[in-house]
């Protein structure tokens, strides 16, 4: 069986979730610049009640979508090439918490890190026969914003 482990460029979904608001405790205070949400809403980003990625809901946002500051974050779901999507949110310096590859992995990123954190999501693998040893599994990888262009292995 061929297991792929990291970034593909095929057979893949990713959903991003870049917060708008700090969620809890819900106290208002905005996370995003003007510039910043300007950018997102250029890129194709758009207003949602999800608190974590797992939840967005394109069709849910076509049907009832946000109105003024009623939302959390500003997600985007794609279904393959989600590098490029990263790529951009750590240029724009914009943090970010992605679900990839069917869950399999999460990535965080944090404003002005110089790295982008990369956790195995084993039960996802498990589900998927990705993982055949849990306990020997590295579930938990740093990579250089340097380096994300060249793609990389979990």
């Amino acid at each position: 069986m061929k297991i792929r482990n990291g970034f593909v460029s095929n057979s893949s979904t990713a959903s991003f979730i870049v917060n708008y608001m700090k969620i809890f405790p819900k106290d208002g205070t905005k996370m995003l610049s003007d510039k910043e949400i300007k950018k997102l809403e250029k890129y194709g980003f758009w207003k949602s009640w999800a608190a974590y990625p797992e939840q967005i809901d394109y069709s849910e946002h076509k049907k009832n979508p946000c109105q003024g500051d009623d939302f959390y974050s500003y997600v985007y779901e794609i279904l393959c090439n989600e590098l490029d999507i990263i790529e951009w949110l750590v240029k724009n310096n914009i943090p970010f918490t992605a679900d990839c590859h069917y869950g399999q992995f999460s990535i965080i990123f944090k404003r002005d890190s110089k790295y982008v954190e990369v956790y195995k999501n084993l039960g996802k693998c498990m589900q998927m026969q990705c993982v055949e040893n849990p306990a020997k599994a590295k579930c938990f990888k740093k990579i250089s914003i340097d380096k994300i262009g060249d793609g990389y292995h979990i």
